[in-house]
């Protein structure tokens, strides 16, 4: 019976990192259902950084994970087949945007005001989603209609909408932190 025991606890942090890092990977996936979910009115491009960016940011704020970011990121993009988005175009922006936070995280993680900082990853880190459509449009001739009216436009909406779901995902993380110490 011991012998049971020990195999059953020995699995119990095993199981618990597993089930942590799957709720990592579903919080991406969730990002890009709920970009199916709200067909925001607005006509600007980069809207739904306010969506993507809240998540990931809060996800990279309350995981210990190294790269939790780009494994949410990766749940994402195998959303993102489940859904018909463009596969191709959206995928690689999903995975450099969460390969962006993570590196911003690593950089800004030990300063005094990282908190404070975590809007400003997230604003530069959804510009990524015009420069790569830029490069797929210039580079392999595949069309964006966010590109119509040049690069600043998409580049100052994206920036905007990033920064505010940014905001959104840094002040969820600091209630939830800032509750758990208070309990």
């Amino acid at each position: 019976m011991s012998q049971i025991n020990n195999i059953s606890s020995s699995s119990n942090p095993a199981r618990q990192r597993l089930i942590y890092l799957a709720l990592i990977f579903f919080a991406g996936a969730i990002t890009v259902a709920m970009h199916d979910a709200f067909r925001w009115p607005l006509k600007m491009p980069g809207r739904h950084g306010l969506e993507l960016m809240a998540i990931l940011i809060f996800v990279r704020a309350a995981s210990g994970e190294r790269y939790a970011a780009l494994l949410a990121s990766v749940g994402g993009v195998a959303a993102i087949g489940v859904f018909g988005h463009g596969a191709g175009v959206e995928s690689v922006v999903l995975l450099l945007q969460g390969l962006a936070i993570d590196i911003g995280w690593r950089i800004l993680r030990g300063q005094r005001f990282w908190l404070f900082a975590l809007p400003l990853i997230a604003g530069m880190a959804h510009t990524i989603k015009p420069l790569t459509k830029l490069f797929f449009q210039q580079g392999l001739g595949i069309p964006s209609d966010s590109l119509v009216h040049g690069l600043v436009y998409p580049m100052t909406t994206h920036f905007v909408f990033g920064l505010v779901g940014g905001i959104f995902g840094a002040l969820a993380y600091y209630a939830i932190h800032k509750n758990k110490q208070h309990q």
